[in-house]
């Protein structure tokens, strides 16, 4: 079966009318999994991010009205939940379970938008201490994989930008921790961004999909939409997950034995057994 992911930087979340249309943006793409950045609820704020059809909501929030990151499962999705760390500051929140028999650890990152290395360094601890199995990180870096291929400067300047300091910050986690850039792996061609700066007449690839070598054989695709009503474009991730049934056992099948030929056959096979090892040095 298949899993999608999707995840959106909503810029504020303390409307009630907003809360209501991410869910239903999350229902109609029909998100099993949600990452959710920059809700803005503190942590004494008694507001819900959940319905009938996102009933799970694991969140980090900080004592301000700032930050805040949450991830929400589908009442059908078959991840079950094991353990969680969420940030005190509303940074990041750590979810690991199992989705049918694979482990799984899922990480949702809102990063700084200033160079921060000890954050960087705090998230490669984080990463590089997950027990096996899969490991999906997504969010908003506030940074890209490659400067190059993932920004692009406003209209009228030829000059490509170089990294900047939050960005060599980054490649060195990406580095550390061995995740591949999803969307990159699957489009190593193409160029397309998920963030507008109207400040700054840029655009920048900052929200993406990581993960370790063994989720990354399992991604069918991964994609980035259009910025509608957040302002950033929200991306998903597509996952075959192996379905596990458990281990097999024979069971016999009871109905045989209201069968007087199937009985008789059984009959005779016992008599033939005990006939044949009815020696002394031999047991039965």
């Amino acid at each position: 079966m298949s899993i999608k992911i999707t995840s959106l930087n909503v810029k504020g979340l303390k409307s009630p009318n907003k809360r209501r249309l991410l869910l239903r943006t999350l229902n109609l793409a029909k998100s099993d999994i949600a990452f959710i950045q920059e809700t803005h609820i503190n942590k004494a704020a008694k507001i819900r991010l959940t319905d009938h059809r996102y009933p799970m909501a694991i969140s980090a929030h900080s004592v301000t009205k700032r930050n805040g990151v949450s991830i929400l499962l589908r009442k059908t999705c078959p991840f079950r939940v094991t353990s969680e760390v969420c940030d005190s500051d509303g940074r990041y929140v750590l979810v690991s379970g199992s989705m049918h028999a694979s482990p799984c650890h899922l990480l949702n990152i809102y990063a700084l938008n200033a160079r921060s290395e000890q954050f960087w360094v705090d998230m490669t601890d984080l990463v590089t201490s997950l027990p096996r199995g899969l490991v999906i990180v997504g969010g908003d870096m506030n940074a890209v994989p490659c400067a190059a291929a993932d920004r692009r400067s406003p209209a009228g300047l030829e000059r490509v930008p170089g990294p900047s300091g939050q960005d060599k910050a980054f490649y060195t986690f990406l580095r550390r921790t061995d995740l591949l850039d999803a969307w990159r792996v699957l489009h190593p061609d193409e160029r397309d961004f998920t963030f507008y700066s109207a400040p700054h007449g840029s655009y920048s690839r900052i929200n993406l999909f990581l993960c370790n070598l063994t989720c990354m054989a399992m991604v069918l695709r991964t994609d980035i939409h259009s910025i509608t009503w957040s302002d950033h474009a929200d991306i998903s991730l597509q996952l075959a997950v192996p379905h596990s049934s458990g281990p097999w056992m024979w069971k016999l099948n009871a109905s045989l034995l209201r069968d007087p030929e199937v009985v008789a056959q059984a009959q005779l096979a016992l008599e033939q057994y005990f006939s044949e090892n009815a020696m002394e040095d031999v047991s039965p």
